[in-house]
């Protein structure tokens, strides 16, 4: 019976990262509501797949990027395949760029995340642009885009604490 459930810990352990993805895209679903503006809603685990891609990619892979990506497209109700293309291109940009941004200081691993959830966010304001047949509100998008960035930190930082502890946890079996 001890086997069983070692094995269910690990199975457990291995799909962590994108159980944190998953509840980060259940935040998200949530509305902020500002005044005089839109509903926005930013894409909180957008954080994590780039966090993921650039400090520990063999705990995350491009197929986990892809299938949250998904998950994300159906909560936010966006054509279909467009978060999972956003989040499975930043995983691959990302992890190619892993060995400039690995022993960075933090500002500048902050800043390429912002070069990259604008790419995205200005990437989804154009499927949704496309699919609905005309331009959406830019300035919803933009604030949603300062959120998240301005985010980063807070959620980078559950990162951190989920994989230091996958890392403990792994030095033990």
């Amino acid at each position: 019976m001890e086997g069983l459930w070692a094995k269910i810990g690990k199975g457990f352990w291995f799909v962590s990262p994108l159980l944190l993805v998953m509840l980060l895209e259940l935040l998200s679903f949530y509305p902020f509501h500002l005044p005089n503006m839109a509903v926005i809603r930013p894409c909180f685990a957008l954080v994590a797949v780039y966090y993921f891609a650039v400090y520990a990619p063999w705990r995350f892979g491009m197929i986990m990027a892809f299938a949250a990506g998904l998950l994300a497209d159906s909560l936010f109700m966006v054509p279909f395949g467009s978060y999972a293309l956003v989040f499975a291109l930043l995983f691959k940009v990302a992890e190619a760029l892993r060995r400039f941004l690995v022993d960075k200081p933090f500002y500048i691993v902050w800043i390429g995340f912002g070069v990259f959830a604008l790419a995205a966010n200005l990437l989804m304001w154009f499927a949704v642009a496309f699919v609905a047949g005309r331009f959406t509100a830019f300035l919803p998008m933009l604030v949603s885009y300062s959120v998240l960035v301005a985010i980063y930190p807070f959620v980078s930082f559950l990162c951190f604490l989920l994989l230091k502890l996958l890392l403990k946890v792994n030095r033990y079996e």
